[in-house]
């Protein structure tokens, strides 16, 4: 209960710093258009931003170029649908054929399966901030000389999905979360090191 009760703190504080952060921004929007001066580090904070922006950019603009025939593919099942629905095609078979798509998978669209890509995976069940808050509180725990648990980590998330009336995460959703947040991965790999280097030790052998 309480670590259900640090957590949200958490990420109440992590939302309160997004909103000051938010508000600053709109601050000093207004005071350049209305003909003021930039301090020297809000003029690093804009080119650091614009850096930021830029390699964003480049990052999506990649990845949209990679999605292209995906994106088509799901076009195309949709119209493949709605002709269907329509009656301008019979069945599954010519759709599939007409439209240039798996057979199988425009079946699944019929049947109500959704893409993968409009799924939400169930190793991103959190939000941002509850999972900031989760990692900050391994952190904390690390600080005062405490081994953070597998199963620890786990009981924190089904508390903050419990909170929003939710499902508890699935088996493998606390490995995966370590592996995809690097600053809390080297903080269970040291228990493991250690536990191994003990049981290679020739003394304790």
């Amino acid at each position: 209960m309480h670590s259900a009760v640090l957590l949200k703190a958490e990420v109440k504080a992590l939302q309160a710093a997004n909103e000051q952060k938010k508000r600053r921004e709109r601050k000093r929007k207004r005071r350049i258009m209305q003909g003021g001066s930039l301090s020297i580090q809000e003029g690093e904070d804009i080119l650091h931003s614009a850096k930021v922006d830029a390699q964003v950019y480049i990052e999506v603009a990649s990845e949209s170029s990679q999605q292209v025939g995906s994106k088509g593919q799901q076009r195309r099942c949709g119209q493949s649908i709605q002709a269907i629905k329509q009656g301008h095609i019979q069945n599954v078979k010519s759709a599939a054929v007409t439209y240039n798509v798996p057979r199988t998978t425009l079946r699944q669209r019929i049947q109500g399966m959704a893409s993968q890509r409009d799924s939400i995976p169930n190793s991103c069940k959190l939000t941002p901030y509850e999972e900031s808050a989760i990692v900050q509180y391994i952190l904390d725990l690390d600080l005062r000389g405490f081994l953070p648990r597998l199963q620890a980590v786990q009981e924190m998330a089904d508390l903050l999905l419990s909170e929003r009336g939710e499902s508890p995460v699935g088996i493998n959703w606390t490995t995966n979360f370590i592996k995809r947040r690097t600053e809390i991965k080297a903080k269970f790999s040291q228990k493991y090191d250690y536990k191994r280097a003990k049981c290679e030790d020739p003394k304790i052998i």
